[in-house]
């Protein structure tokens, strides 16, 4: 067990290290010859293979337990730190909202009469957090609380 680990450990490192070197190569423009061996190796362009799939118990070839664990080169030594000291998405969109106000959030394009796409109509950052306001506040007049979960199962559109 400690050597899988051991060696599931040891291929992460070398994934990552490759990872790092390809994207500075790509950012530098250096490319000394090891960048492209390696990237005949990988199995995408843009992903890099940090765990290799975990066998079935019963030793089923054709399915895996676990699939591969895959991640975007450019953040294969780790995931950047989240802007502002966001903790959760809604930081985030908070942040957003602050920094952005008055800018053009969300946009959406009516279906006119004859069925064809119409002009591009926009809603601002404040706007949209204005939306999101009243459907909290809907959300808790049907009795949720804070730590409940909702699911929302809806059209992609405002």
């Amino acid at each position: 067990m400690a050597e899988a680990a051991g060696a599931a450990s040891g291929t992460r490192t070398s994934a990552a290290a490759a990872a790092a070197t390809d994207s500075a190569a790509v950012r530098t423009g250096n490319d000394d010859g090891a960048r492209a061996e390696r990237k005949q190796q990988r199995k995408y362009k843009w992903l890099v293979e940090l765990e290799p799939a975990v066998p079935s118990a019963g030793g089923g070839a054709l399915r895996p337990s676990l699939s591969p664990v895959y991640r975007h080169i450019w953040s294969a030594g780790g995931f950047p730190a989240p802007p502002y000291g966001a903790a959760t998405c809604y930081d985030i969109w908070r942040a957003s909202v602050q920094r952005n106000g008055s800018a053009r959030c969300l946009g959406w394009r009516k279906v006119m009469k004859d069925g064809r796409p119409g002009p591009y109509t926009f809603m601002s950052y404040n706007e949209a957090e204005h939306q999101v306001r009243l459907v909290s506040t809907g959300l808790a007049a049907a009795g949720l609380r804070r730590g409940d979960k909702v699911a929302v199962y809806a059209a992609n559109c405002p």
